[in-house]
């Protein structure tokens, strides 16, 4: 499901995907994808996620980890958190929990009719 929600914001958005995954997996990064049939329009291996998204200027971060979750609702920019037992303390009102991409879909969604100009 993740695959087949992703190519319909693919479709309709850009997708940066931007991680915190050391530079000497940025082949292994890309080949996993490609064997998966996720396809993005920008890709970042990078520390500092936050600065990254600014620059690509992202609208949405769909993320799990929790401190990326408060630097962004910090910036008042929402996020989509996929909900773990590590993130459960987070919330803020532009923190949006998901379980599954189906939840993420229906955030985008809106998001972007209501929040996002």
């Amino acid at each position: 499901m993740a695959v087949e929600i992703l190519q319909q914001l693919f479709n309709q958005h850009q997708i940066s995907i931007i991680t915190a995954r050391p530079l000497l997996f940025r082949d292994v990064t890309i080949d996993w994808l490609k064997h998966h049939n996720v396809r993005y329009h920008n890709i970042s291996l990078i520390e500092n996620k936050l600065q990254e998204c600014i620059n690509c200027q992202v609208d949405v971060l769909i993320d799990d980890a929790p401190h990326y979750a408060k630097e962004f609702a910090l910036n008042n920019k929402p996020i989509i958190l996929f909900e773990q037992p590590y993130n459960l303390a987070i919330s803020n009102d532009i923190v949006y929990r998901a379980s599954n991409w189906i939840e993420v879909k229906k955030h985008i969604d809106y998001l972007e009719s209501n929040l996002i100009q």
